[in-house]
């Protein structure tokens, strides 16, 4: 399936977004995801379903001033 991450097309064969993370890499802190407009907390990564052109953001927090 296709989904969008950060603005580019992402094929993938992960089935939520907690495999899609795992799938991406992403460190277990400091990363945010949002689905559409909406932040997904990190305790429901793993029940929330991925579909079909599906926009996801994925934020990492960065230290500095």
């Amino acid at each position: 399936m296709q989904v969008i991450v950060n603005n580019k097309p992402h094929h993938t064969q992960a089935a939520t977004l907690h495999h899609l993370a795992c799938e991406l890499a992403l460190p277990p802190t400091g990363i945010a995801a949002a689905i559409g407009n909406s932040i997904v907390p990190r305790t429901q990564w793993a029940e929330t379903p991925l579909e079909e052109n599906m926009n996801i953001t994925i934020i990492k927090a960065v230290c500095g001033g």
